[in-house]
């Protein structure tokens, strides 16, 4: 498989990882939601926190990924 290749798969993999981390994020604000009680919800709301981070870190790598993959000698490092 071409050096092209394999970064365009990377980078879609971080997509979907990205995408994952959002969904897993919207589940735990949907039970902090639910959750009567508020140490629990303010646990849930920082899990969900945690996954937005990561949903972010994912989306820059794959940007980054992608930014690389089209123009290989622009990207500054």
């Amino acid at each position: 498989m071409s050096d092209e290749r394999l970064l365009a798969l990377e980078e879609l993999r971080s997509w979907t990882r990205a995408r994952e981390y959002w969904d897993r994020a919207v589940e735990y604000l949907k039970l902090a939601r639910a959750a009567s009680d508020p140490d629990l919800q303010s646990r849930f709301v920082a899990i969900a926190r945690h996954y937005r981070m990561l949903a972010d870190a994912e989306e820059r790598s794959a940007e980054h990924k992608g930014a690389e993959r089209r123009s290989p000698n622009e990207v500054q490092q």
